[in-house]
């Protein structure tokens, strides 16, 4: 299924909200384990994308369920100050 192209508006781009988020998480995990994520520091990267993307899989999927049942479920994220609307139809 094809979409349109996106329309310009006035909110802040997503790719800031991201880079936003990714400094305040890279803060977060210096502060919880002492250094930036950094490749060789005895851990399986690997196996740790992929437990997280199991994770965000069954997070996905608990949200189009709570969609599902409740077409107008807000979405809140109090960590990242989000409240927005599911946009179901």
């Amino acid at each position: 299924m094809s979409q349109p192209k996106p329309i310009p508006n006035g909110h802040t781009s997503s790719w800031a909200l991201v880079v936003t988020d990714m400094v305040n998480r890279n803060e977060m995990g210096i502060k919880k384990y002492g250094t930036p994520l950094q490749p060789f520091n005895g851990r399986n990267s690997l196996q740790d994308a992929y437990e997280e993307v199991l994770d965000l899989a069954v997070y996905l999927r608990n949200l189009i369920e709570e969609q599902r049942m409740n077409k107008r479920a807000p979405i809140v994220d109090n960590q990242y100050n989000l409240d927005l609307e599911c946009g179901c139809k």
